[in-house]
């Protein structure tokens, strides 16, 4: 596979992952995070060119219409061409915050209502994009890892500690029998999917939204 592809939240975790799963496909792949990343994407630049690959790295907060604009602008520019966008999105902030604004945090509460709207935003988002962008043979999928092995998931459970809960969140015991495979998923097995919907063997699928949520709903 030849082209180039953009990643976003690459310093670690799924996007690090993500990265490199691509570079190993063939592509140059330009990454993208935070100022405060720099140095850890300094290393993920390296590590992509050890594959043989062209990487290069571009500092943008993707919650900033004009920045995106910018930055997409820029990869093209210096990449020449920008074939699988990829972005990849934590909350941990957010979440994190939550839980130390309350004075008591209960591990049975089953939903976050905010949370879990956005997330089907993306999914009728997905489905839209897919059919506006069909006409110029573009394909568009998103993608539910639901619980991941990463660092976002060790700081929450952390913080949840720190909060004087005695039982310690964990993600895959939490969830009992509704998680049968017993384990988080990794982010390489993300990265996989990733891979695989880029690929040419999934040029027939787009609007789609698989998951790899490792539990029952």
């Amino acid at each position: 596979m030849t082209g180039a592809a953009l990643v976003t939240g690459a310093s670690r975790g799924i996007g690090r992952a993500i990265a490199l799963r691509l570079a190993k496909d063939g592509y140059d792949v330009a990454i993208n995070d935070l100022v405060s990343q720099q140095n850890e994407l300094e290393r993920l630049r390296a590590e992509i060119m050890e594959l043989g690959k062209a990487s290069s790295i571009f500092i943008a907060n993707v919650s900033v219409e004009k920045e995106v604009e910018s930055m997409i602008s820029a990869v093209v520019d210096q990449m020449g061409t920008l074939d699988v966008p990829e972005s990849k999105v934590s909350i941990s902030a957010s979440f994190l915050s939550q839980i130390k604004s309350r004075t008591q945090y209960d591990l049975a509460t089953p939903m976050l209502s905010g949370y879990s709207s956005t997330k089907f935003a993306v999914r009728g988002l997905t489905q839209a994009a897919a059919i506006e962008l069909a006409k110029y043979k573009i394909t568009v999928n998103a993608y539910a890892p639901g619980a991941v092995d990463t660092l976002m998931i060790e700081d929450i459970r952390q913080t949840v500690k720190e909060r004087g809960v005695q039982k310690e969140l964990n993600i895959s015991e939490s969830g009992g029998s509704s998680f049968p495979l017993g384990r988080d998923t990794t982010p390489d097995e993300i990265a996989g999917l990733v891979s695989y919907l880029v690929s040419k063997d999934a040029a027939m699928v787009t609007g789609m939204e698989p998951s790899l949520l490792n539990h029952y709903p």
